[in-house]
């Protein structure tokens, strides 16, 4: 199946026109989310996502085919073996049904978040609604200068592409941000793959952009607890790294154009 970038031209949409409207009509939060309105302007890239294939890519407008940032960090992540073993141990069909749930959860979240700093109204359903408040707590003191939501960009250095979350500032810091929820909670050590995500949208950021993003933020909310958990790493080593597990994946798979670091 071939999927336009319809949702990203939304979301694009939804960020860009949020300025004309009032708080008062904002009934969602008591907050009016400001939106950057300096340059560099965001941009619509025309991507394609293509999950036809055993991995999804994204397709270029002039037809190149990326992999996307997902499929990459799932490949290099050190915590698959261990979902395998979950999977095997409680059954395809029970694990099938556990990740339906989480997924049908995180797509809520996520749907309700980018209305909410687009400054439109949406109501979220009732079993979602304290992950959500205690998300929308937290940025309701922490975002600011929204640049893009739900954006989609490529690299060529990278050569991947994929969908950011939320362009921001997050208290007052130019960032990367992801909203990730749990059925247990994590910590720092149980999350590099998130922070490796990240990178690689900051390394788009910089290559498309000229931004240098300065922190990688994830938000992360927990079932069953008020308490939202806070991760916040600076960029730069990070997409270091990124370019670094980039590098070895692709001499591994035979190729020998080697990436410079940022």
């Amino acid at each position: 199946m071939i999927c336009s970038d319809s949702r990203a031209l939304a979301s694009f949409v939804l960020g860009s026109s949020s300025h004309g409207l009032s708080q008062e009509k904002n009934w969602a939060s008591k907050v009016f989310f400001t939106h950057y309105n300096g340059n560099p302007k965001p941009m619509l890239f025309g991507l394609t996502r293509d999950d036809s294939g055993s991995f999804r890519v994204y397709r270029t407008q002039d037809g190149t085919a990326y992999k996307s940032v997902t499929s990459f960090i799932g490949e290099v992540s050190s915590g698959k073996e261990e979902l395998q073993k979950w999977r095997d141990a409680v059954g395809i069909e029970e694990a099938n049904r556990i990740s339906k749930v989480a997924a049908d959860k995180g797509t809520a979240i996520h749907l309700a978040m980018e209305h909410l700093v687009s400054n439109q109204p949406y109501k979220i359903d009732f079993f979602y609604q304290q992950d959500y408040q205690t998300l929308k707590k937290i940025a309701e003191k922490k975002i600011s200068e929204v640049f893009a939501i739900e954006h989609q960009m490529y690299s060529d250095k990278l050569m991947l592409a994929g969908t950011a979350d939320l362009i921001a500032k997050y208290d007052g810091q130019w960032s990367i941000i992801d909203y990730k929820t749990s059925s247990r909670v994590k910590y720092k050590q149980d999350i590099d793959s998130y922070f490796n995500q990240l990178a690689c949208y900051a390394v788009m950021m910089f290559e498309r952009y000229g931004m240098q993003i300065n922190q990688l933020v994830i938000m992360m909310v927990v079932e069953g607890d008020p308490k939202m958990l806070e991760f916040i790493e600076p960029a730069v080593p990070w997409m270091k790294n990124i370019i670094k597990l980039r590098n070895e994946s692709s001499f591994r798979n035979g190729s020998n154009k080697e990436m410079s670091t940022c």
